[in-house]
């Protein structure tokens, strides 16, 4: 019977696999090690170190140095992360009801917003250096090349919303805090327990100065689309 062991490691572009092989025979035979050398993965060498050291000796990821977690295995393309100010959290299983309401937006913003607007569903946007969310529903401007070179970034964007119930702290905590001193100009968080909106408008420093709860009965509809009122009530029937 044997029982392979594989660790490994990067050293000066080198992949260093190591294979230990052991057989449950008598003591007088020996385990094997074998030692290989092979290239690891080419990745560009990055212009600055991965990580730089703010001046209170916190350490952060840059967008850049996000990306390329990606591109040599630490992160998986599919990973279910966002970049927070600078720190990458894994985000909250999608329930049923919250997939259902995320549908619904979609449905009405595809069909109500004007051509000069679009709907993106989970996808990312640049919000500074350090900063990559991927929020429920994004309103952007629409462009020609649909941002094929870089994700929308606050100043495409009119309208963000996150659909909340285990993630509720973050959406309105440091989420909150990244999008008004980015400059999002409007905030939407849809909390599925209380089934309402809390709406975040005028951002000043990393906050809302206007900030107003929707619920059933009520009508709400984004600031640069105003034709588009969308019925709560429907949002949760």
């Amino acid at each position: 019977m044997q029982r392979i062991r594989r660790c490994g490691r990067q050293t000066h572009g080198l992949g260093i696999a190591e294979i230990v092989v052991s057989t449950d025979v008598p003591a007088a035979y020996n385990a094997v090690m074998a030692t290989v050398e092979m290239p690891a993965p080419t990745v560009p060498k990055p212009s600055q170190p991965l990580l730089v050291p703010t001046p209170e000796g916190r350490m952060r990821f840059s967008r850049d140095t996000y990306h390329r977690l990606v591109e040599v295995g630490v992160l998986q393309e599919d990973s279910r992360v966002e970049l927070i100010d600078g720190e990458i959290y894994m985000m909250s299983p999608i329930g049923p009801f919250h997939g259902a309401l995320v549908r619904r937006l979609m449905k009405f913003f595809v069909k109500q917003l004007p051509d000069t607007l679009e709907c993106s569903i989970q996808l990312p946007i640049v919000a500074g250096n350090h900063s990559e969310p991927e929020p429920d529903v994004a309103i952007v401007r629409s462009r020609d090349d649909n941002y094929q070179r870089e994700h929308p970034s606050p100043t495409d964007t009119v309208l963000l919303i996150e659909v909340s119930q285990s993630s509720l702290p973050l959406d309105l905590g440091l989420k909150l805090q990244l999008y008004a001193s980015s400059g999002i100009a409007e905030y939407w968080v849809i909390n599925i327990e209380r089934k309402t909106i809390l709406v975040h408008r005028t951002p000043s420093g990393n906050e809302y100065r206007d900030v107003t709860i929707v619920q059933a009965g009520d009508t709400i509809a984004p600031l640069a689309a105003p034709e588009c009122r969308l019925d709560v009530a429907w949002l949760f029937h």
